[in-house]
């Protein structure tokens, strides 16, 4: 398992780079890897995070830009890798201003832990 430091806008993010299709074993993998990065019940309420009937998200902007861990599996990271090089390779990525940090530590594997000050541990 491999611990993740996203906010909110980078895990929403995250689940649009996910791949759209696959095998069974992939498929699986996805889910897990969707629970994990999807805010839980708990967080959408703490963090005012509110989903609308059109798919537009909202939330508390202070609370929704501090860094939480995420942790997922090696298999799962190496499919979200997998997945964001191939948009790279088709120049297929979003333009979002949280699109590099997601690459730099996602593919690139630079370390990123927050300060203490700026860290919220689940």
């Amino acid at each position: 398992m491999l611990t993740l430091y996203l906010n909110v806008p980078q895990r929403y993010l995250l689940l649009q780079l996910l791949p759209k299709q696959g095998s069974i074993q992939t498929i699986s993998q996805l889910r897990d890897a969707t629970k994990k990065i999807r805010p839980s019940s708990s967080e959408e309420i703490e963090l005012g995070i509110d989903i609308q009937p059109t798919g537009a998200v909202t939330w508390n902007r202070e609370k929704g830009l501090v860094l939480r861990p995420v942790v997922v599996s090696e298999k799962a990271l190496k499919m979200i890798v997998e997945s964001m090089k191939e948009l790279d390779k088709k120049e297929s990525l979003p333009v979002h201003e949280e699109i590099q940090a997601l690459w730099d530590q996602i593919v690139e594997g630079k370390s990123f832990e927050p300060t203490k000050e700026a860290a919220v541990d689940n």
